[in-house]
């Protein structure tokens, strides 16, 4: 009889990563569209410090932001197209 339990344990720890690769790069661009749509609004139209500073302010997020973004879509296409090399 062919024993197949390490082959469902390694199925399980794949599904697992994916799962994990996918939720973070869906969590990183939601968190990075939020924060950087919740500063534009807070603009009041008025020629104010505020306003003068919520496209600078907008421009660090989406620098920092976008580096933890696209390392996570990365590895999450990474994971995804490795899927079948090991199941």
């Amino acid at each position: 009889m062919l024993n197949t339990s390490g082959y469902n344990e390694l199925s399980n720890i794949l599904l697992f990563t994916q799962l994990w690769t996918w939720s973070a790069a869906v969590t990183d661009l939601s968190i990075s569209i939020v924060i950087i749509f919740g500063l534009w609004w807070k603009q009041t139209g008025d020629d104010t410090a505020l306003d003068r500073l919520v496209p600078k302010i907008v421009s660090a997020a989406m620098e920092s932001a976008a580096m933890t973004s696209i390392f996570a879509v990365c590895a999450a296409v990474i994971d995804a197209c490795t899927w079948n090399d090991f199941r």
